[in-house]
């Protein structure tokens, strides 16, 4: 919970700051969503194909990942570990992919905000699954300038009350 409130507070910080932080032209901003892009592209792939290492790669080594009906996820390694049991358990991704509807690009971070629409079986099952996800995902620039995932947070766009 604790770790929560402190994201909560980042984002409300770079909300209000965000003026002073935001990148300074239209054409860096192209290049830098450009760049986030392509790695969005990477991770529809390393899901499709259900390559966890690979799928860690894309986030920094100290990360946060907070997935449905799973404890908070804070490092590089188990990003891989958790995925790795999630293929392990028979989930097998048809489609995966990334829909971002806002980048917000500010100094050396883009907080991203979109539509995951994902289409998976169970079990080597021949049922196909579809089910939307709203998901946040926060890359920021590494020291070798590409853009890493910091924080990533995914949940159903389902109403479970309905």
């Amino acid at each position: 919970m604790i770790t929560m409130k402190k994201y909560f507070f980042v984002f409300l910080l770079v909300i209000v700051f965000g003026t002073k932080l935001s990148a300074q032209n239209k054409e860096e901003r192209k290049m830098i969503v450009a760049a986030v892009m392509e790695n969005d592209r990477k991770l529809e792939e390393f899901f499709k194909a259900s390559n966890a290492d690979s799928i860690a790669e894309l986030f920094s080594p100290n990360c946060n990942l907070i997935a449905e009906y799973s404890k908070q996820i804070e490092k590089r390694e188990e990003v891989a570990a958790f995925y790795k049991q999630v293929f392990k358990s028979g989930i097998s991704y048809a489609d995966f992919e990334l829909e971002a509807e806002e980048h917000k690009v500010y100094d050396d971070l883009v907080l991203e905000f979109g539509v995951n629409t994902i289409k998976f079986s169970k079990g080597g099952g021949k049922t196909t699954t579809t089910e939307k996800l709203n998901y946040m995902l926060v890359w920021k620039k590494s020291k070798t300038g590409t853009y890493q995932i910091r924080a990533a947070m995914w949940n159903s766009v389902r109403n479970p009350c309905e």
